[in-house]
């Protein structure tokens, strides 16, 4: 009797602390910080837990991403989100994400760390974890969702824009996509891109185009029972036998049951994997740019021991799974085959960043937009012999820290990167110069160098992203090698950053 009796109060004991934990937060909308994994900065966000939570039942997780120019608390205080949320038993979180970051770099790591924060907090359903923003939190969900699809159900990308080299990641994400034909601060060709893209590799998804609201923030929560009904029908697929997978570094390269781990050529090309796994024990995997990954056995669906035929490009083996031991795929080298060997999968090494610069000694200028876009285009006017560039200021963005050739290639956040190359009369230039005065928000374009004379009688070479060209030509050259591939090999030549102009 005894025993039972310790046991019995053991029992009570564990519950009481197990509620004490998820009991930290109660329910109602709470203003928070958090300690960032990305530099140990403490980080704010808002917070808001339904009266359902009380129930101790797993509850789904909304994770919205304001826009630019306003903060974490836009979503609280101009929505309705916490109404449906608490109808409906949703927990959500509203990131701050640094701001004006675009969700890369310590942004996208504060979005991450928040959702395993939401999950100490209160007990939250893994396979009901939910992505949505508006503006620059559109291009933010998609950023995240297609960086780390196996994170999420589901996704809603508003007014926003796509990386469409990872468009094939939004397999499983069903994305939900709304935006105004009207907007024009975001043209709605970004997503009307983004849903034809979908829809030609056949990925399951909703289209949304009203024609009233232009950007307006209105939209959000017009749309949220309808984006709500939608994410109540998804849950997350954790083991799928197809997996479509593309990234721009290993240092995301988990996807599923896979893991790329480094690539052939870092800078000229995304890695690609795409496996299928049918029902005699065949594995077949493509790849691109890759010369190692690998591959989770305990997580593929329907693991088992029984032997498994693989093919991996032009190599074939037979492997017979051991529990507890997963794969490690390397290229050779001289003949391009793969070769195999069991490994832990704990125990696999993480991807590296590889620094291939140092800052400049000034520290009060590693995050200026304005000298970041100076010294993108110092390197592009010097390789290219051109007289100056056309960027978008606010397009530039560096997270502090030792200068990694990710952040390079990220340092310029719009999708566009190709570059093109064309002629300006200066005549020409001088409307065109008078016109960007004006500071209009269909362009907000400034010309790095900073133009001080210009002579009408001078034809000038000028170097813009090709958004940004075709609105100043009818016939740019475009070029072969985009922002990323140039800054990346210029500044491993200059090993300095930013330049010393």
């Amino acid at each position: 009797m005894m025993k039972k009796q310790i046991l019995t109060i053991l029992c009570i004991l564990m519950v009481s602390l197990m509620s004490y934990a998820m009991g930290s937060v109660t329910p109602g909308d709470s203003a928070r910080t958090f300690l960032s994994s990305y530099d140990q900065s403490t980080q704010p966000y808002r917070f808001f837990i339904p009266e359902a939570a009380k129930k101790g039942e797993p509850l789904p997780l909304l994770v919205v991403l304001h826009g630019k120019w306003v903060d974490q608390n836009a979503w609280f205080d101009y929505t309705p989100v916490k109404n449906y949320a608490q109808q409906r038993g949703f927990v959500v979180i509203a990131p701050y994400a640094r701001g004006d970051y675009f969700y890369r770099g310590p942004g996208e790591q504060d979005v991450l760390d928040l959702i395993q924060e939401a999950q100490t907090l209160v007990s939250i359903d893994s396979s009901r974890i939910y992505l949505m923003g508006h503006s620059m939190g559109g291009w933010g969900t998609w950023w995240l969702g297609l960086r780390h699809p196996d994170m999420f159900a589901a996704i809603c990308p508003m007014s926003g824009m796509a990386p469409l080299d990872l468009i094939e990641n939004a397999k499983y994400l069903a994305p939900i996509v709304i935006h105004d034909s009207t907007d024009t601060i975001v043209p709605v060709k970004n997503s009307r891109e983004a849903v034809d893209e979908l829809e030609k590799k056949g990925i399951p998804h909703q289209y949304i185009e009203p024609a009233h609201y232009g950007h307006d923030s209105k939209m959000i929560g017009d749309y949220l029972p309808t984006v709500l009904d939608w994410f109540e029908n998804h849950r997350k697929i954790t083991r799928p036998y197809q997996i479509e997978y593309t990234c721009r570094t290993p240092l995301t390269g988990n996807a599923y049951w896979l893991r790329i781990l480094s690539f052939i050529d870092p800078v000229k090309a995304e890695g690609k994997i795409s496996a299928l796994l049918n029902g005699d024990r065949v594995l077949k995997i493509q790849t691109r740019n890759l010369d190692e990954f690998a591959i989770n056995l305990q997580q593929m669906p329907g693991f088992s021991t029984d032997s498994l035929i693989l093919s991996v490009d032009s190599s074939q083996m037979e492997i017979q799974p051991m529990e507890n031991k997963d794969l490690l795929l390397k290229r050779d080298s001289k003949s391009g085959h793969w070769k195999v060997e069991f490994t832990d999968w704990q125990k696999i090494p993480a991807p590296k960043s590889l620094v291939i610069a140092k800052w400049n000694k000034d520290s009060d200028i590693k995050t200026d937009k304005g000298i970041l876009a100076k010294s993108a285009a110092f390197f592009l006017n010097r390789r290219y012999k051109t007289d100056f560039c056309l960027f978008q200021e606010d397009m530039f963005q560096m997270p502090v820290g030792p200068l990694t050739r990710e952040k390079i290639q990220d340092l310029y956040v719009y999708r566009e990167e190709a570059m093109a190359q064309f002629e300006l009369d200066g005549e020409t230039l001088q409307k065109i110069m008078k016109e960007l005065d004006k500071d209009s928000p269909l362009v907000r374009v400034k010309p790095f160098p900073e133009i001080k004379e210009i002579s009408p009688l001078k034809t000038y070479q000028v170097l813009a992203p090709v958004n940004i060209a075709t609105l100043f030509s009818q016939t740019p050259q475009v070029l072969n090698d985009t922002i990323k591939e140039i800054l990346v090999e210029e500044v491993e030549k200059e090993n300095l950053f930013p330049p010393k102009f």
